[in-house]
């Protein structure tokens, strides 16, 4: 299914302050017709991009070992192919971009290149990022403790985004629903998934992804905390708190 050789996912790159290599420039990306095309959430629940501005309440998924058979339905309906991360990867990024503009002042080494950022190096590296910190969670998915650590590491250093670019709690939803509904679509492209087990597969990463944003979620709010401890600006800890929702 997928040409590419696998990528090695770097767990110190990823919950690091420093920004991720950029790609290496010998892999073949595909098109940007071929990342740009349109997906939302439809009645019928398949997976579709143009309308998740109605599903920006998240659940909390704080506590989850996964069943065995939730093991193997993640284990099987997953990659770490380069082409599968990269084009998962920028389905959600794009996902995000259209549908809350503001969050592109957080990358602003993305949006200087303007109408063409998904050629850029820039939007490649994050695109992979990200996924690949999904990569940790199922190599892992025996340790969800190790998978939890991880997760607040990433969250917390949300906090100095926060005061550079502007990140807000509000973001943690778009970027669920981003996630969300590029996995929707990933495992509608299964033609050997019947919808019993379509519907399936969809439940199943939804709640990684909810546990995922949750963990991270609570990590930031960590943060939070460690920064403004001793501090008089307790009502801003507060504040992200309640925004949060945790």
């Amino acid at each position: 299914m997928f040409r590419a050789s696998k990528v090695k996912v770097n767990v110190a790159e990823i919950t690091s302050d420093k920004a991720q290599p950029t790609t290496p420039i010998d892999k073949t990306f595909p098109s940007t017709n071929e990342i740009n095309r349109t997906i939302s959430i439809e009645s019928d629940g398949k997976a579709s991009i143009n309308s998740a501005k109605d599903r920006r309440i998240s659940v909390d998924v704080t506590y989850w070992i996964p069943s065995n058979t939730e093991k193997v339905i993640l284990r099987k309906t997953w990659s770490d192919d380069f082409d599968f991360l990269y084009n998962l990867g920028a389905k959600i990024y794009i996902y995000i971009f259209e549908n809350e503009p503001e969050a592109k002042k957080l990358f602003p080494k993305i949006h200087q290149h303007g109408e063409k950022f998904k050629e850029s190096e820039e939007f490649r590296s994050q695109a992979l990022k990200f996924v690949q910190t999904l990569s940790i969670c199922i190599d892992h998915l025996d340790n969800t403790n190790h998978i939890t650590k991880i997760l607040h590491a990433i969250g917390e250093r949300h906090v100095a985004f926060s005061d550079q670019f502007g990140f807000k709690p509000k973001h943690w939803d778009i970027f669920l629903d981003a996630l969300e509904v590029a996995l929707s679509e990933h495992i509608e492209s299964f033609k050997n998934f019947d919808e019993t087990k379509k519907e399936e597969a969809i439940f199943v990463w939804r709640k990684l992804a909810q546990y995922v944003i949750t963990h991270m979620k609570r990590g930031y709010v960590e943060g939070l905390v460690k920064k403004y401890h001793n501090s008089e600006d307790v009502s801003l800890v507060e504040f992200n708190k309640a925004a949060v929702k945790i």
